[in-house]
C-alpha cells in the first residue's frame, strides 16, 4: 500500500515535468520528480527506504512509456534517476528530518551540497555522455540543462514535501502570521505576473523584494513554496512567448531555458542563506523564549524568595515569593532597601556580611527579618556577586527557616543543659571536679605559653562532719550552697573557675593571678562566710568557718599543674592543724631534680 501512492506521485511529477518543458534538448527545465521522491526519503526511515526508491524507479518508467520514449532510453534514464536521488539523500543520515532540522546549517550543507550540486551533476554528466555517444548530441548544452533542471527541481520541490510531511505549513496560517504572509504571497504572485506577462523591460529584479519578506514571514517553507510559485508562472509566461526570458538576443529556446534555469538556481542559492539564517535566527528565539518561561516559572513558583540588587544593594527585582515569606508585594518590597527589613540587632552583621560577597563572591548567612506585619523570622539567604559586562550586583535566594532556627535553638539549649550535667555540680551549681580538672590543665598550657602566673585555692569547710551530724542533711545541703554561693561572688573575673573539689572541699583556678593577690581573695572569701554567721555548735568558733589553702607559681617546662594543687592541699592542711579558720599561702619554686624534672621546694 505504501508504494502504490508513492508510484502515482512520482509518475504524475515526472510524466508533467517532462511533457511541459521538454525543448529540443529532450530534458527538463525544472525536474520535480526527484525532488519529490528526496522529500519523502529524508522525511522517512531507512527501513522503508528499498520501497520509496522502488515507487520512484516505477513513476520514472510509467512516464517515460507514456510519452513513448525509446526502451533503452527509458532503462537508462529510470536508473540514472534512482542514482541521483540516493546519492542526495544517502548523506543526510539515519535520522528523519522535519523541516526545521532540515535548516539547521550542518543538514543544509548536505542537502546543498549532495542534493542541488553533486547529485544531479554527476547524473547530468552520464546523461550528456550517454546523449553525445548515442546521438551525437553537444555535451555541454545536454549537461547544463539536466544538471539545472534537477538542481531547480530538488532544491524547490523538496523543502515543500519535507513541510508537508511533518506539517510544517499549518504554522504558516497561525492568527499572527496569516495577513503579513498573505501580502507577502499576493506581492510574490503580482511581482511575476508584471515580470513574466509583458516583453517590453526585463524586470527580474522586482522578484528579490517580495520574495525576502516572505522569507522573512513565512520561513522555509514560505519562501521554497513563493520560489516554486515564480518558476511556474515564468515557465507557463516563457512557453507562451512572453516575459523577461523572451527579451534575451537568442534565438534558441533552448538556451533561453538555459538562462532561466541559470536565473533561478541563483535566485535559490541567494534565497537559501538568508532562509538558513532566518531559521537558525528562529531557533535561538524559540530557545531563549523558552528559557525565559523556564525561569519565569522558576521565579513565579519558587517558594524562596529570589532578590536582584545592584552593587549599592539597591533592590532591582524580587520574585513573587515575597509576599509569602515576607507580606509585602513585589512592588512595595522594591521601594525599600535591601537592609530595611533586617532586624534592627542584626543590621550590622548582615551589611559587614554584604561588603565581604565582593571577596567571597558566594556567601550563606542566616538573620533575623521583620515582615510587613511586624513579625520576627529567621531567614537565610544565599548570596552571590555576578558582572555581567559593566553590570555588577548580586543575586540573593531568601527563604523562612524559623522553624528549623527553634529547633536548632531549642537542641543548643539542650546541649548546654547536657553540658551543665556533665560539668556542674547538681548541689551547688558550680563546676564539678570533672570540669575543674579540664579547665586546670587548659589554663597550665596557656599560662606556660603566655609565661602568666596561675594560683590555685583549696577551700575546706571546718568539722563539716559534726554540722552534718548535728543539724542533718538537709542542713548541710544548706551550709555547702551557702559557701557555694560565697566562692561565686567571690570569683568575679570571666576566667576565674569556682569548682567542687569533692565533699564539703572546694577548689578554685585563678589565671593571671600572683600568688598575693590569690591569698588576698582567698581570705575575702573566708571573711565573708564568717560573716554570714551561720550556727555551727560542733565549732569552736561557734559560727560556720572555712579553712583555705593557697598555691601559685609561674608554669615552666618540667612542671605540671598537679604540682600547685599538691602545693594548695599542704597549705590547706597547714590551716587545718594551726586551728582552721584561716589562709595559709605556699609559693611554688621550680628547681631541676636530678632526672631533669622541675620539683618542688
Amino acid at each position: 500500500m505504501l508504494c502504490i501512492p508513492r508510484y502515482v506521485q512520482n509518475t504524475s511529477a515526472a510524466w508533467v515535468t517532462q511533457a511541459y518543458t521538454r525543448g529540443a534538448t529532450s530534458v527538463s527545465s525544472i525536474w520535480l520528480a526527484n525532488g519529490l521522491a528526496l522529500g519523502f526519503l529524508l522525511t522517512a526511515p531507512r527501513s522503508r527506504w528499498p520501497w520509496l526508491l522502488a515507487a520512484s524507479l516505477a513513476g520514472n518508467v510509467a512516464s517515460s512509456i507514456l510519452l513513448g520514449d525509446a526502451p533503452g532510453l527509458i532503462v537508462r534514464g529510470s536508473l540514472l534517476n534512482l542514482a541521483e536521488i540516493a546519492l542526495a539523500a544517502w548523506p543526510q543520515g539515519r535520522s528523519r528530518l522535519d523541516l526545521a532540522a532540515l535548516a539547521e546549517a550542518r543538514n543544509f550543507w548536505r542537502f546543498l551540497v549532495f542534493g542541488i550540486v553533486l547529485a544531479p551533476v554527476a547524473s547530468g554528466a552520464v546523461v550528456a555522455a550517454d546523449a553525445y555517444g548515442f546521438a551525437g548530441a553537444a555535451f555541454l548544452p545536454v549537461w547544463h540543462s539536466w544538471s539545472t533542471g534537477h538542481a531547480l527541481g530538488m532544491a524547490s520541490i523538496t523543502p515543500v514535501v519535507v513541510a508537508l510531511r511533518v506539517d510544517r505549513f499549518g504554522g504558516l496560517f497561525r492568527r499572527e502570521k496569516a495577513w503579513p504572509l498573505l501580502g507577502g504571497a499576493i506581492a510574490v504572485v503580482g511581482v511575476s505576473l508584471v515580470v513574466f506577462s509583458q516583453t517590453t523591460y526585463p524586470l527580474l529584479f522586482l522578484l528579490y523584494p517580495p520574495l525576502l519578506l516572505v522569507a522573512l514571514r513565512g520561513g522555509f517553507a514560505g519562501t521554497t513554496l513563493s520560489v516554486l510559485v515564480v518558476v511556474g508562472i515564468a515557465l507557463f509566461y516563457t512557453e507562451m512567448g512572453r516575459g523577461a526570458f523572451v527579451l534575451l538576443a537568442v534565438a534558441e529556446p533552448a538556451a533561453r531555458y538555459r538562462v532561466m534555469q541559470l536565473f533561478f538556481g541563483s535566485l535559490m542559492l541567494s534565497m537559501f542563506p538568508i532562509m538558513v539564517s532566518i531559521a537558525g535566527r528562529q531557533r535561538e528565539l524559540v530557545a531563549l523564549e523558552a528559557i525565559k518561561n523556564q525561569l519565569r516559572v522558576l521565579a513565579e513558583y519558587s517558594t524562596d524568595v529570589i532578590i536582584l540588587t545592584d552593587a549599592k544593594s539597591r533592590l532591582l527585582y524580587v520574585s513573587p515569593a515575597v509576599r509569602e515569606v515576607l507580606g509585602f508585594t513585589p512592588e512595595e518590597f522594591l521601594q525599600q532597601s535591601y537592609l530595611d527589613r533586617v532586624h534592627p540587632d542584626d543590621v550590622h552583621r548582615v551589611a559587614s556580611v554584604l561588603n565581604e560577597t565582593a571577596e567571597w563572591r558566594r556567601l550563606t548567612h542566616v538573620y533575623r527579618a521583620r515582615r510587613a506585619d511586624g513579625q520576627e523570622i529567621w531567614v537565610e539567604t544565599q548570596t552571590s556577586q555576578f558582572q555581567e559586562g559593566a553590570q555588577t550586583g548580586r543575586v540573593v535566594t531568601l527563604r523562612d527557616i524559623t522553624r528549623r532556627r527553634q529547633a536548632e535553638l531549642a537542641l543548643e539549649r539542650a546541649n548546654q543543659e547536657l553540658a551543665s550535667l556533665v560539668w556542674k555540680d547538681g548541689l551547688t551549681g558550680l563546676a564539678n571536679r570533672r570540669r575543674f580538672d579540664e579547665a586546670l590543665a587548659s589554663e597550665w598550657a596557656q599560662a606556660l605559653r603566655g609565661g602568666y602566673p596561675l594560683a590555685i585555692l583549696l577551700v575546706d569547710v571546718d568539722q563539716f562532719k559534726l554540722f552534718n551530724d548535728h543539724y542533718g542533711h538537709q542542713r548541710g545541703d544548706y551550709c555547702l550552697v551557702t559557701v557555694a554561693e560565697s566562692l561565686a561572688a567571690g570569683v568575679t573575673r570571666s576566667g576565674d573557675l569556682a569548682a567542687r573539689y569533692g565533699g564539703e572541699e572546694f577548689a578554685v583556678i585563678l589565671p593571671h593571678t600572683p600568688v598575693d593577690d590569690a591569698a588576698r581573695i582567698a581570705e575575702r572569701i573566708r571573711q565573708t562566710v564568717t560573716l554570714l554567721r551561720v550556727e555551727h555548735r560542733g565549732s569552736p568558733y561557734g559560727v560556720l568557718t572555712l579553712s583555705v589553702g593557697v598555691a601559685g607559681a609561674t608554669p615552666q617546662v618540667g612542671g605540671s599543674a598537679q604540682q600547685i594543687v599538691r602545693a594548695a592541699d599542704e597549705a590547706l592542711y597547714t590551716s587545718k592543724r594551726e586551728g582552721r579558720n584561716r589562709t595559709t599561702v605556699l609559693e611554688v619554686q621550680w628547681s631541676q631534680g636530678p632526672d631533669g624534672v622541675g620539683t618542688l621546694n
